[in-house]
């Protein structure tokens, strides 16, 4: 996943994501795994090489995104993704701990900005973030049919999912609730929009858009309620 921001940036950043200290060179993937932030550099020339690690995160995200398309999520290997990118694989893990952690890394940078350019707008719904949201995901509809079935399908819903339920969760503060309320409706509303979508994505036959955002924020005005 990537976040398109004005003049055509696309950042990749990972957060929160499994890491451990044995890899398993024949598929790609951590053992004994806990959950921490990830290797991150640091430098005392922090624009020069903040600009350089988004370089090498995007330059991995495209040779990612390439093979996606080319093979299928099963048949890519992080040595696949180093030699596309032309970068070696202390890189790769310097930046993402596995390919699950540069499938989904991003997440916590969407929901900032989504956070900071539609919360605050005075038309606003209580659930602000459905919009933005939908028109992100369904930019990536190939991707997601692509991961379906695949070993990393669930872990990219949930990711999603707890980015619905945390965005949920300030539109419902914002409205004043509180207590158990607050956060078994921010659950609620948070796996509900993900269901919603999986069952957009997936359907033969569906509505527009712009049918589905307001299909979501009327079953989830449920939450809203005293």
């Amino acid at each position: 996943m990537y976040i398109q921001y004005p003049g055509n940036l696309q950042i990749f950043q990972t957060t929160d994501f499994p890491i451990c200290t044995v890899l398993d060179k024949n598929t790609d993937s951590f053992n004994n795994t806990s959950l921490r932030e990830p290797p991150m550099h640091t430098s005392t020339n922090e624009p020069t090489e903040d600009r350089r690690i988004l370089r090498t995160r995007q330059t991995l995200k495209v040779a990612f995104m390439e093979l996606l398309q080319e093979r299928g999520w099963e048949q890519i290997r992080v040595q696949d993704i180093c030699d596309r990118a032309n970068v070696g694989r202390s890189t790769f893990y310097n930046h993402f701990v596995d390919k699950e952690g540069l499938l989904v890394g991003g997440l916590t940078d969407l929901g900032k900005y989504i956070t900071a350019t539609f919360s605050e707008r005075p038309d606003a719904p209580v659930f602000w973030f459905a919009r933005p949201l939908l028109d992100h995901i369904l930019e990536n509809e190939d991707m997601f049919r692509q991961l379906r079935g695949s070993s990393s399908e669930a872990v990219l819903k949930a990711r999603f999912c707890q980015l619905a339920t945390d965005l949920a969760r300030k539109g419902l503060v914002a409205r004043g609730v509180q207590g158990h309320r607050l956060e078994a409706g921010a659950s609620f509303v948070g796996g509900a929009f993900m269901e919603l979508l999986s069952w957009y994505v997936h359907a033969h036959k569906r509505p527009s858009v712009d049918k589905l955002e307001a299909l979501f924020h009327e079953m989830a005005a449920g939450a809203i309620g005293g």
